[in-house]
């Protein structure tokens, strides 16, 4: 932060939201590992309003500063990182409980019951080159932590609730330790995906985000809450797509 920077009074202000991000991750990961996994995903997307404010807000009070650049790495580790790990694991904690014997794992139990370790380590690796590579400006490489928390609150919430029959086959430990797998991979992978940032409203220049936004509001009408673990795979095929024609 500059010396004109420390003199104005209101330059708290975006660290008091992104203080709120970090709140309401670690309530998140309380009432997640508590199997209050509606309200856990409730506060995840707390977390992602002051996420998105806090950085804005910098912005328009022309306050930012380092500082608050890791603060919200730190705020982001806790609700996109830490928050869908605990998810995971109280879901396939869920998943397993008829077939514990006494208390007493299987060896392949204990192997899907760590499994979620991976979310919060490869979230940090992520957040970590995020914050020193300057090519993620119009475009990110590897997976953004919100969209892989957003994948799995998704769907975690939906074998919850058990609304939508199709999602129960994800419900299998063996299949949710191979999606956490592959997303953790994803975190850190060189796979170039598109932003949402409109810089001008051009059909030409935002044809790939408006077929996206448009096809997203298809799966959440469609599909519900289960649509948005199914919005955060479309994202990822159209970024695909979009590398493949790009070459």
């Amino acid at each position: 932060m500059s010396k004109e920077q420390s003199r104005k009074w209101y330059a708290f202000v975006p660290n008091l939201f992104t203080s709120g991000n970090m709140v309401c991750g670690i309530l998140g990961v309380y009432f997640a590992l508590n199997n209050r996994i509606g309200l856990a995903v409730w506060l995840m997307f707390f977390s992602a309003f002051f996420d998105f404010f806090d950085g804005f807000i910098a912005r328009l009070l022309k306050v930012t500063s380092e500082m608050g650049k890791q603060l919200d790495s730190l705020s982001d580790l806790i609700s996109f990182g830490l928050l869908p790990g605990a998810l995971v694991f109280i879901t396939m904690m869920n998943s397993m409980s008829g077939s514990i014997n006494n208390g007493n794992p299987a060896f392949m139990q204990w192997v899907y019951m760590l499994t979620p370790i991976f979310i919060p380590v490869f979230s940090a690796f992520r957040l970590a080159r995020f914050n020193i590579d300057k090519r993620q400006v119009n475009e990110f490489i590897g997976l953004p932590t919100p969209a892989n928390a957003l994948f799995f609150a998704a769907l975690c919430l939906s074998m919850s609730t058990g609304n939508v029959n199709f999602i129960q086959k994800f419900g299998h430990p063996l299949v949710l330790a191979i999606l956490t797998i592959i997303f953790s991979f994803l975190l850190v992978s060189n796979l170039r995906l598109f932003s949402l940032k409109f810089k001008t409203f051009s059909l030409k220049e935002n044809m790939i985000r408006y077929i996206f936004l448009a096809g997203s509001a298809i799966l959440i009408i469609l599909f519900s809450i289960s649509g948005l673990a199914l919005v955060i795979v479309f994202y990822i095929m159209l970024s695909l797509l979009k590398n493949l024609f790009k070459k």
